[in-house]
């Protein structure tokens, strides 16, 4: 799940991932996307093994913490 994330993290359109079971064994599949439940929440769907996960980044400046 760590790969996925930094995957994310690296891609600049990702927003959100889904990790879940592989046909393989002892692997995941690892989905990016570039919206999130609160972009499109009509299209967040459960299936089943999968986890969802957004990224939130805070940067710090001179005037405080801001969200991105």
């Amino acid at each position: 799940e760590n790969t996925c994330e930094i995957n994310c993290f690296v891609e600049h359109d990702c927003v959100s991932y889904n990790i879940g079971p592989s046909h393989e064994v002892d692997a995941k599949i690892c989905e990016l996307s570039d919206s999130d439940h609160e972009m499109h929440p009509e299209a967040l769907g459960r299936r089943n093994g999968f986890t969802y996960r957004t990224t939130e980044v805070i940067f710090r400046n001179t005037f405080g913490n801001q969200r991105i």
